[in-house]
């Protein structure tokens, strides 16, 4: 059975959606086994692990929604402290999402631009 081009187009397009979506994940977890200590306070760390998951959240929330288990799972499997893992997913969650939604509002504005 021959397919029609509009469904060859649609499978093409998920395709891609589902690829970006894998990639930004493996970015953020890889990401997240690098954490750089702040000069003056070494128990405090960084990691930028949040700008793949931000920008996935900016794409479509129900991607980044869906992301967020593979992305607490993997580390914790990996060996991290999984309640300092659930915190951080917490807050990644906490803190993507209101921008994702502050950002969708002004997008033509000043507001917009400026986040």
């Amino acid at each position: 059975m021959r397919r029609s081009r509009a469904e060859i187009v649609e499978r093409i397009v998920y395709l891609k959606k589902i690829s970006l979506v894998t990639g930004m994940i493996a970015l953020a977890i890889i990401l997240k086994f690098y954490e750089i200590p702040h000069p003056l306070a070494s128990f405090l760390k960084y990691d930028a692990s949040e700008i793949p998951l931000t920008i996935l959240s900016i794409l479509s929330i129900k991607y980044a929604l869906s992301a967020l288990p593979i992305y607490y799972l993997i580390p914790v499997l990996a060996g991290f402290d999984p309640i300092g893992m659930f915190m951080k997913t917490a807050a990644s969650l906490s803190t993507f999402i209101p921008l994702t939604i502050i950002f969708r509002r002004f997008k033509e504005s000043t507001v917009g631009a400026v986040l």
